[in-house]
């Protein structure tokens, strides 16, 4: 294809998505996709494609300000097939990722069938629907781009095995109708950068003092306990003293799920319990990190910021266990709290973003536990959630 433009319009080459850059940045972020063991099970992630954010946000603004209607058209239209194409469910996970987990009968060799979940053509209908702004200004607008990638990524991987469910059991509507799903988010995506496209175009050069929250923005790895999902949790926290409670002859429902609460801090003068907008992690075990990443844009923000605690839903038999929140940019220290004990109020953390390109949040408990702690700890049915609360990223 690519061979053919060249051969034939010259000058449309320029619109062809260009190959990754030979950065030691980009070599990074490719190895990160094949060798973090998430990728692995779950597919490959946007993140050696997500250059193209910039790439075609700027050429499409560029050529929109010149008047050049046709040219912005066509940078949008190709970056509406990267947009389709990382969340189409058939890209977003490994197919062999998908045969361990809804394989094929293998009881009779004759019905087994081969699956295509990329023919799947169903309608699109966004009718309603209010493209946002991904940003203020161009590298703001690639952060938005490339976040909005990374969720479409998600959002695609989570249909991937119901649609080979529907596929096998001959259910084609069923399996139409979910990928049409999967179109309706590349639209409203490709919608959104559209929107933003002509949104920079007009707007006049000016710093702005746009802020991102970090609850809303799409992480890219985490390492948390299976209490939390393995993932931070938005505004609420999973009690574990909850399971396991009732009558385990009914097999009561309750019996085996985590209860959600809202997630809380103490008041600053530590008199009162408030309920807070913000993130819930919690280390796996006494002696590990609980870190979650974000892929950022350098510049885009200059800031970080937040609350930091523990949850005072807990045990007092917990009441020796303190922990240090620490933010990290590019694996080098930023910002270090102060060490927080379970049962006091929230301490504020600041750091200069700089040029950070992967920005780390790390809580882990501080001090040396005696071995009577460390059983305490282990035995306990309640846990030591810590809170990152109002997490955002900020301009001066």
């Amino acid at each position: 294809m690519p061979a053919k433009v060249k051969k034939t319009i010259p000058k449309d080459v320029r619109f062809l998505c260009p190959p990754s850059p030979k950065t030691s940045w980009q070599k990074k972020l490719e190895r990160i996709s094949i060798e973090h063991k998430f990728w692995s099970w779950c597919g490959n992630p946007p993140l050696n494609d997500v250059h193209l954010c910039g790439h075609y946000l700027k050429n499409a603004v560029r050529s929109l300000k010149a008047g050049d209607i046709k040219s912005t058209v066509k940078f949008c239209g190709v970056y509406s097939h990267v947009i389709a194409d990382i969340i189409e469910p058939g890209h977003a996970v490994f197919d062999w990722a998908i045969d361990i987990f809804a394989p094929v009968s293998f009881q009779n060799t004759s019905s087994e069938i081969f699956t295509n979940k990329e023919c799947l053509r169903g309608p699109v209908n966004i009718r309603g629907y209010s493209p946002k702004i991904l940003g203020e200004n161009i590298k703001q607008a690639e952060a938005g781009a490339i976040a909005d990638l990374i969720e479409g990524s998600r959002f695609g991987a989570a249909l991937a095995i119901p649609i080979e469910n529907a596929l096998y059991s001959d259910k084609i509507k069923k399996a139409t109708r979910l990928a049409s799903s999967a179109h309706n988010e590349s639209a409203k995506k490709f919608a959104d950068f559209l929107y933003t496209v002509f949104h920079l175009a007009k707007q006049s050069k000016k710093d702005s003092d746009c802020r991102l929250d970090l609850c809303k923005y799409p992480h890219i790895f985490a390492d948390i306990s299976c209490f939390c999902r393995f993932r931070p949790l938005v505004d609420i926290f999973l009690d574990p003293s909850y399971f396991g409670k009732g009558d385990f002859d009914s097999y009561s429902v309750g019996d085996f799920i985590l209860n959600p609460l809202p997630l809380a801090l103490l008041s600053e003068d530590g008199r009162k319990i408030e309920r807070v907008h913000g993130l819930c992690v919690l280390p796996n075990g006494i002696g590990n990190e609980a870190t979650v990443d974000y892929l950022l844009v350098p510049g885009a923000y200059s800031k970080f910021s937040a609350r930091v605690g523990f949850n005072p839903t807990f045990k007092k038999s917990l009441s020796f266990v303190s922990a240090v929140f620490t933010v990290l940019g590019d694996g080098k220290e930023l910002a270090v709290s102060k060490p927080v004990k379970l049962g006091e109020p929230p301490v504020h953390i600041q750091a200069e973003l700089g040029k950070t390109r992967i920005l780390t949040l790390s809580m882990r408990y501080s001090g040396k536990f005696s071995s009577e702690e460390q059983e305490t700890f282990a035995s306990c049915t309640s846990a030591a959630h810590g809170v990152w609360a109002a997490p955002i990223l900020y301009t001066d």
